[in-house]
């Protein structure tokens, strides 16, 4: 039970997560950017796959492992 509520979170917020991050990208991308902005795009980038990757473990975890997919 424990394991369901847990997977779940960790779901929803990494979801949550990618979308902040999508949201940060678009606030700060512009046609022509300085090389500090760059620089934070790169890691808000990297924070956005990583977060992508927990989405589809996790998810994974729950359709197949645990069994809750819905």
């Amino acid at each position: 039970m424990i394991t369901d509520a847990i997977a779940a979170y960790a779901h929803f917020i990494s979801i949550f997560l990618a979308f902040s991050c999508l949201a940060g990208e678009l606030i700060l991308y512009r046609p022509s950017m300085p090389a500090e902005i760059v620089r934070r795009l790169r890691r808000i980038d990297a924070g956005y796959g990583l977060a992508m990757a927990v989405t589809v473990a996790t998810g994974f975890i729950r359709a197949t492992l645990i069994g809750r997919g819905v």
